[in-house]
C-alpha cells in the first residue's frame, strides 16, 4: 500500500512546461494512450464509501483499489490509500469482476506522457476535455515542482478528473459518466503526437 498525494492543473498547452522539465534531471515515457474502466456493484456500495476499483491498460495493465485515508488530511492536496499491481490478463480479471458481481460504472481514456524528476511523477495528460498537468509525490515535493515548472498555484485542483468531467457535465446539461474519445479524434491526437515526437514541441499545443 502507498498514499497517493497528487494536484492538478488544467493547462492551455505543454510547450512552457516541457521546456522546464528539459533542464531538470529526470526521464520521462512517450507519450501513450490508456484506457480506465472503474467497477462497482450494482448498489453502488464502493463509490458510497469513497472506494474506487478500477483497471487500466497503457504502458501496462493495472489494478488498483483506492480507500480514503483512515484520518483526514490538510492541506491543498489529495491524500488517498492506494493499493497496485500490474496484471497478464486484462480481459480475464473484466470477468473475474463480473462474476464476482461487479460492474462497469465508468469508462474514461486520456493520452499521457509521464516525468519523474525531483522525487515526483508529473503526469502530462490530455482528454476529451481538456489538458491538464498532474503531479504526484511527497507534498514538499509537490510544491517544489510546482515552483520550478511555473504553476499557478490558485488554479490547483484536488479533484479526480471524473469530478472535473462531471462539474462540465452539468454545465452542459448533460448526463454523460463516460469520457471517452470520438475515434476519429483519438487518430487525429495519436497523428499528431507521433509527428511531433515524445516531447510533444508541436505548435498545436502552445
Amino acid at each position: 500500500m502507498k498514499i497517493e498525494t497528487e494536484l492538478k492543473f488544467p493547462v492551455e498547452g505543454f510547450k512552457a512546461v516541457l521546456e522546464r522539465l528539459g533542464h531538470l534531471r529526470g526521464g520521462h515515457t512517450p507519450w501513450y494512450f490508456e484506457q480506465n474502466i472503474v467497477f462497482d456493484d450494482e448498489k453502488g456500495s464502493l463509490g458510497k464509501r469513497d472506494f474506487l476499483l478500477r483497471l487500466r491498460t497503457g504502458l501496462c495493465n493495472k489494478i488498483t483499489l483506492k480507500l480514503p485515508m483512515e484520518e483526514p488530511c490538510s492541506g491543498l492536496s489529495k491524500n488517498r490509500r492506494e493499493y497496485e499491481a500490474t496484471l497478464d490478463n486484462f480481459d480475464d480479471m473484466q470477468a473475474i469482476f463480473r462474476h464476482l458481481g461487479f460492474r462497469i460504472r465508468l469508462r474514461y481514456e486520456k493520452f499521457r506522457q509521464v516525468w519523474n524528476t525531483g522525487g515526483v511523477k508529473i503526469c502530462l495528460d490530455i482528454l476529451p476535455f481538456g489538458k491538464f498537468i498532474e503531479i504526484e509525490g511527497p507534498e514538499r515535493a509537490i510544491m517544489e515542482a510546482i515552483r520550478k515548472l511555473g504553476l499557478d498555484l490558485s488554479v490547483a485542483t484536488a479533484n479526480t478528473y471524473h469530478e472535473l468531467n462531471q462539474v462540465l457535465v452539468v454545465k452542459g446539461g448533460t448526463a454523460r459518466e463516460d469520457f471517452v474519445f470520438d475515434l476519429s479524434e483519438r487518430q487525429v491526437i495519436k497523428r499528431k503526437l507521433e509527428a511531433q515526437g515524445s516531447t510533444l514541441q508541436g505548435p498545436w499545443l502552445k
